[in-house]
């Protein structure tokens, strides 16, 4: 499915139980533009189909735990409402609810733990 959608041009990264794959095209970094686009879907191995895909301009994503995307996102304009601000710099995605939503730094501690030693 990634070869499909990015042809060679992407990354691959599980959650920490193997359950959703994060896949991600790759783009290449300009130096004239170092903020690039970020495009990704994700790969549910339990329902066998893209449970979510997103396309935006200037981001990062990651696996925050098991069932949490960490979306880092590059603010363009900022207003003076605070709530249209509340996502500018980023949010948590939960790939089970679908849905955003804010974590406290205690769960997200917990969960590393489980994640593999990467030395």
């Amino acid at each position: 499915m990634a070869k499909e959608k990015y042809n060679t041009n992407y990354s691959i990264k599980s959650n920490s139980d193997n359950t959703y794959f994060l896949v991600v095209k790759k783009v290449k970094k300009n130096l004239k533009l170092p903020d690039v686009d970020l495009d990704f879907f994700v790969f549910s191995v339990a329902k066998n189909k893209i449970v979510y895909k997103l396309k935006l301009e200037k981001g990062q994503v990651k696996w925050a735990d098991s069932k949490h995307l960490s979306i880092s996102l590059m603010p363009g304009i900022i207003t003076k409402d605070e709530n249209k601000n509340k996502d500018l710099k980023g949010y948590y995605f939960n790939v089970e609810t679908l849905k955003k939503e804010t974590l406290k730094k205690e769960k997200l501690k917990k969960e590393k733990l489980n994640f593999p030693n990467k030395e």
